[in-house]
């Protein structure tokens, strides 16, 4: 059985519907499902889509898994499929954009109070006002790879290390996504095994980690770059060059690409020779 709050089961219970002006509305016209046709579901969301800061995950071929108990059974306008829900997980209510991965959920918010202003809950993926808060998928829900692989949230305490994972005004490695995005499958392996909780953003400023997976993944950077043989490419005529390894042009001028010897697409060191070079 889905452990949802009481005043909503006595509401849906008695059939109850969702009394606010349509015309005034965004989401349109909505039919609340009975209390004996909810049930738990999964809903996929990709990476890259929520609209606060940089996912962690933005490159990886997978999607997000949320468990929820869809309230909603059809709407004239808009898909019901996370449109209005529960999330278990995280004991709330909440609206999940699904083209947009945009999860906005309502802190401590009662059914009742719901029931007395539907809109200015309803209506939020629209407007969104102080009642409703984005959440960071990486957070809270587990990452599902294309080939069936699962990245987990972190817990609270790193079991490797017998130490607490907390907020940190920490940074990654600058090379470290081009390092982690160039070989996914290294990084994965190194990770569960090594430093499994090395950081993930709570914010624009903090990562949530262990202190000593954060070091150890610093490590396993600085052993990649420090380990790369340098690799020679020349110049054309224009003066562009052709990476070796992922064979993509670029101009050494462009510092967004090009920096410290290094190819930041892949993360290869290159020795940029001069057109006319033997």
């Amino acid at each position: 059985m889905i452990d949802l709050p009481e005043d909503l089961r006595d509401f849906l219970s008695q059939s109850g519907s969702l009394e606010y002006d349509t015309a005034e509305s965004s989401i349109g016209v909505i039919r609340l499902k009975s209390l004996d046709d909810l049930a738990e579901s999964v809903i996929s969301t990709h990476p890259c889509c929520q609209s606060i800061i940089d996912d962690p995950y933005k490159s990886f071929d997978g999607t997000y898994q949320i468990s929820v108990c869809n309230l909603i059974a059809d709407s004239d306008d808009y898909d019901p499929n996370g449109l209005f829900c529960w999330i278990p997980k995280l004991a709330t209510y909440a609206t999940i954009d699904t083209d947009h991965g945009d999860i906005i959920v309502f802190p401590y918010v009662t059914w009742h109070e719901i029931v007395k202003n539907p809109l200015e809950y309803l209506d939020v993926q629209w407007n969104l006002t102080d009642v409703g808060t984005r959440v960071l998928p990486w957070l809270f829900f587990p990452m599902l790879l294309k080939d069936g692989r699962l990245i987990d949230p972190y817990p609270k305490h790193c079991k490797i290390h017998d130490l607490a994972i907390t907020t940190q005004t920490k940074k990654h490695h600058p090379l470290f996504e081009i390092f982690r995005d160039a070989d996914v499958d290294r990084w994965l392996e190194a990770s569960r095994k090594y430093f499994p909780h090395a950081g993930l953003p709570a914010c624009t400023s903090e990562l949530l980690s262990c202190i000593e997976c954060f070091d150890l993944e610093l490590r396993w950077v600085n052993e990649i770059e420090e380990t790369t043989p340098p690799l020679d490419a020349k110049k054309n005529l224009g003066g562009f060059v052709n990476c070796p390894r992922c064979g993509l042009w670029f101009s050494p001028k462009d510092s967004a690409v090009f920096s410290e010897r290094i190819h930041l697409t892949c993360g290869q060191k290159i020795n940029v020779l001069e057109v006319g070079t033997k």
